[in-house]
C-alpha cells in the first residue's frame, strides 16, 4: 500500500516542478572625475576646441526611462514569483494542496474499492492504479492540477520573457553610460585645455558679420571685439619687439652675473619647449632669463651663431603659439582678412593715417591680416603665418657690440673713427673758442665797418648765408649726455673771459699810448 501511495505522489509530482530564480537589479554607477596631471597633447587639445563644449546630455530622458522600465520589470518578476510560489505551495487552491486532496481520494477510493469489490483484491497492483485513476473524481483532480501547473507554466513563460527584456534594458543602459563616460572624459579634456594659457574657445562663423557702411576706426572696432574672443591674453602681453629688445641689449658681464645669482637656467631643448607652445606661459621674465643665460654663453665661448640661433629659436616658439590658437579658430581668421581687404580697397583707404589705424590694430593683437601693396596701390591679406615671426627672426641681434665686456656700455655705442669722441669734442671747443676770441679781436673790422653792399649784395648775402649755415653745421657737435656738456662750457666760458679781460686791457692800454702819443704831437 505504502509502495502504491509513493509511486501516485511521484507522478503526480511530475506535473508541477516550480523552480524560481531572483532577478538582481545593478547598483546604479557613480562616476568619479579627476582631472590628469599629465597636459593634454597639442594636437589633441586643438581637435576638442575646434568641437566646441560638450552639449548637454541629451540622453537624460531616455536613461531616466530606463532606469523606470527595469524598475517595473523587477516589480512585474518579483509579483509573478509570489503567484507562482502561490499556485506551487500555496494553503488552498495549490498544486501542493490539490496532490494533499487528491492523496485523501485515492487512500478513500482504494479502501472503498477493497471493501466493495471482490475482484479489486487479486489483482495486482498495476491494474489496481490504473481502475483507481479512471475513476471521474480522481481524474477532476488530475485536470485541476493539470491547469494549475498550465498557470505556473504560463506566468513562467512570461517570468522568462521578463530576463530577456531586462537584459535588453541592461545593455543598453551600459551602452548609454559608456557613451556618457567617454562624453564627461571629453568634457574634462575639453576643460582641462580651456583652462591653458593659449587656448581660446572655438567662435562661431556666423559671428563674423561686420558692417561695411562705417568708417574705419568703427569697422576696426568691429573686428577688434572679435579678435578679443580668438587671441588669448598671454600672447598678447609679450610682442616681438619685446623679445628683440631683450637679445639685442647686452649687459655688462659684472652685471650679468648679479642677475644670474640664485636663477635657473631654463632648459633649451625643443621637448622643453613643447609645453610653452600652449599650456605654459612664455612670460617677459623668462625670454630675458634665457636671454641673459645665452649672453653667459656668449661671454664664454663668444660664438654669435650660438646666440643668435637662441633669440630665433624664442621667436619661433611664439609663432608656434599662434599656429596653436589660429589652427581652433582659422576659419575665423580667414574670414577677418578676406572682409578687411575687400573693405579697405573697397573704400580706397590708402592714406598714411589709414595705413598706421590697421597697423596699430596689428601691433595691439601681434599678427597681421592685410598688408598694402605700393607697387599695386592695393591691400592683400597675410596668407601665411602672423606676418611677425619671419619679419623678427631675420633680424640680428647685437651686431655693432664689441664681445669683450670691459668695452661694453649699455647705453653707448663704440664709433669706428681713428680718434676718441673724447677727442673730437676738446678739439671742436678749442676751435669755437678761438673763433670767439678772434671775433672779439678789435682789429678785425667792426659790423659799422664793413662797405656798404653792391648791386651783387644779394647773392653775397645769400652766399655769405650758406657759408654760415655751413659752417654752423660743421661745428655741431654731439656732446655725451653724462656731465661733460657742463664741464666743458664753463672751461670755454672761463677761456672766453679771461681773453675778453686780456684784450680789455690791452685796448686800454692802446687807447692811453695813443692819446699820449697825441699829446706829444700836439706840443
Amino acid at each position: 500500500m505504502k509502495k502504491f501511495y509513493c509511486l501516485l505522489s511521484i507522478v503526480l509530482s511530475l506535473f508541477s516542478s516550480c523552480f524560481t530564480t531572483a532577478l538582481e537589479i545593478p547598483e546604479p554607477y557613480i562616476l568619479a572625475q579627476t582631472i590628469p596631471n599629465v597636459p593634454v597633447s597639442c594636437d589633441e587639445c586643438i581637435i576638442q576646441l575646434r568641437q566646441g563644449e560638450a552639449p548637454v546630455d541629451p540622453q537624460a530622458d531616455l536613461r531616466q526611462s530606463m532606469h523606470q522600465a527595469i524598475q517595473e520589470l523587477s516589480a512585474r518578476y518579483d509579483q509573478i514569483n509570489e503567484q507562482i510560489y502561490q499556485l506551487e505551495s500555496g494553503s488552498s487552491e495549490s498544486v501542493t494542496w490539490a496532490q494533499e486532496e487528491l492523496s485523501n481520494l485515492l487512500e478513500e477510493l482504494y479502501i472503498w474499492y477493497q471493501q466493495n469489490d471482490e475482484e479489486f483484491n487479486s489483482l495486482d497492483q498495476a491494474v489496481q492504479s490504473d481502475k483507481i485513476s479512471q475513476d471521474e473524481s480522481v481524474m477532476q483532480w488530475v485536470h485541476y492540477i493539470e491547469q494549475l501547473n498550465q498557470q505556473i507554466n504560463q506566468l513562467k513563460v512570461e517570468q522568462s520573457d521578463i530576463e530577456v527584456e531586462h537584459q535588453q534594458l541592461l545593455n543598453q543602459l551600459n551602452e548609454v553610460t559608456q557613451a556618457e563616460i567617454t562624453q564627461d572624459d571629453t568634457q574634462t579634456i575639453y576643460n582641462q585645455c580651456l583652462l591653458y594659457p593659449y587656448s581660446v574657445k572655438a567662435y562661431p562663423l556666423e559671428g563674423v558679420m561686420l558692417n561695411s557702411q562705417v568708417p574705419l576706426d568703427q569697422y576696426l572696432s568691429q573686428i577688434d571685439a572679435i579678435l578679443k574672443e580668438i587671441v588669448p591674453k598671454a600672447y598678447q602681453v609679450v610682442t616681438y619687439e619685446q623679445i628683440y629688445q631683450a637679445f639685442n641689449t647686452l649687459i655688462d658681464e659684472s652685471e650679468l652675473k648679479l642677475r644670474l645669482h640664485g636663477k635657473t637656467n631654463m632648459s633649451i631643448d625643443p621637448t622643453a619647449y613643447e609645453p610653452y607652445r600652449y599650456a605654459k606661459e612664455l612670460s617677459l621674465a623668462d625670454i630675458q632669463t634665457v636671454a641673459e643665460f645665452g649672453q653667459k654663453d656668449y661671454y664664454r665661448t663668444q660664438q654669435l651663431i650660438d646666440y643668435q640661433t637662441l633669440y630665433q629659436r624664442i621667436v619661433h616658439l611664439k609663432g608656434e603659439q599662434w599656429d596653436y590658437f589660429h589652427q581652433i579658430n582659422q576659419e575665423i581668421f580667414q574670414a577677418l582678412k578676406e572682409q578687411l581687404v575687400n573693405y579697405l580697397n573697397d573704400q580706397s583707404l590708402n592714406k598714411d593715417i589709414d595705413i598706421e589705424q590697421v597697423r596699430k590694430l596689428h601691433q595691439k593683437y601681434q599678427l597681421q591680416l592685410a598688408i598694402y601693396d605700393e607697387n599695386s596701390q592695393q591691400w592683400q591679406s597675410v596668407e601665411a603665418g602672423n606676418g611677425y615671426t619671419t619679419r623678427f627672426a631675420s633680424r640680428q641681434v647685437l651686431i655693432d657690440t664689441p664681445v669683450n665686456s670691459n668695452d661694453i656700455s649699455s647705453t653707448t655705442t663704440v664709433e669706428s673713427t681713428s680718434q676718441s669722441p673724447m677727442e673730437n669734442h676738446l678739439d671742436q671747443i678749442k676751435e669755437r673758442i678761438l673763433k670767439e676770441q678772434a671775433l672779439s679781436n678789435p682789429e678785425k673790422p667792426s659790423t659799422s665797418q664793413k662797405p656798404k653792399p653792391q648791386r651783387n649784395a644779394p647773392e653775397v648775402k645769400q652766399n655769405s648765408t650758406q657759408e654760415t649755415t655751413q659752417r654752423l653745421k660743421n661745428d655741431q657737435v654731439s656732446l655725451p649726455s653724462t656731465g661733460e656738456l657742463l664741464s666743458y662750457t664753463l672751461i670755454g666760458l672761463a677761456i672766453c673771459l679771461v681773453g675778453g679781460g686780456i684784450v680789455a686791457i690791452n685796448y686800454s692800454k692802446r687807447k692811453a699810448y695813443r692819446k699820449k702819443i697825441d699829446e706829444i704831437e700836439l706840443d
